[in-house]
């Protein structure tokens, strides 16, 4: 009977370990983010702000484009180190949709941006940095 308290005590105490982890990886990309994306053309580049929160596995939040616009973060998740989110846009009555990839490091986020713009599919590379 000792024998099988002290497994089920050792197994109990693995599972919190594991979950006491997952919630703190996805604490470590709470906080306010900031990039810069090049202006296309002769317009100049701007600075990008993401306010994101994680809980279970989920992120939310809101990212603040060019001239204040704001929009709500959508399908965030974050999974160890990375995160993935949706940003859906409209703008002269067209919708775009922005999906976001990237590797939590720190106080950085590196990754990938696949968006449709007028039915031509890119992808860029961005790279975040939390506020202070």
């Amino acid at each position: 009977m000792v024998l099988k308290a002290g497994f089920l005590g050792c197994v109990i105490v693995v599972f919190g370990l594991l979950f006491a982890t997952e919630a703190h990886a996805d604490k470590t990309v709470d906080g306010t983010w900031t990039w810069v994306v090049k202006g296309r053309r002769d317009r100049p580049d701007h600075t990008v702000t993401a306010k994101l929160v994680a809980a279970g596995g989920k992120v939310t939040g809101t990212v603040t484009m060019q001239a204040g616009r704001e929009a709500q973060v959508r399908d965030g998740k974050i999974d160890g180190k990375t995160i993935t989110f949706q940003v859906v846009r409209e703008f002269r009555g067209k919708q775009s949709i922005a999906k976001y990839s990237g590797t939590l490091n720190g106080d950085t986020i590196a990754g990938e941006i696949e968006s449709d713009r007028n039915g031509t599919a890119t992808k860029h590379e961005w790279k975040a940095t939390r506020s202070k």
